[in-house]
């Protein structure tokens, strides 16, 4: 009897442990990282590339998102400074929409901005 208890135990600890991962993954949301991009290219909007050198400039643009949902811009690695200030001025502190996001997860994105004409 003390056996079949024992075996009885150690399956219910068994099915419990391997049942644990798989409700976790159910109650996780994966952030839309998409949506984010999309958002974040709303924010900047179209800045006036007048003053670049160059016909086309990339951005790295590394961010987190707050408990408050506000961008905090971490870095904005670019040849031009204009468009370095720009990005901070426009993003740094502004509220999301964007839905599931890792709050205080640093996020990249590159961005890439061409001159017209």
């Amino acid at each position: 009897m003390k056996k079949k208890l024992q075996t009885l135990g150690f399956l219910m600890l068994f099915a419990l442990i391997t049942s644990m991962p798989v409700q976790a993954n159910n109650m996780e949301h994966n952030p839309k990282v998409k949506t984010l991009r999309t958002e974040i290219i709303s924010l900047i909007k179209k800045p006036d590339l007048s003053s670049i050198t160059n016909q086309k400039e990339t951005v790295k643009l590394s961010f987190l998102v707050n408990h408050k949902k506000e961008v905090v811009v971490i870095d904005a690695s670019t040849q031009s400074e204009f468009l370095e200030n720009y990005i901070k001025d426009a993003l740094n502190y502004q509220q999301i929409k964007t839905e599931y996001v890792q709050l205080n997860k640093i996020y990249h994105i590159k961005l890439v901005f061409k001159k017209k004409g």
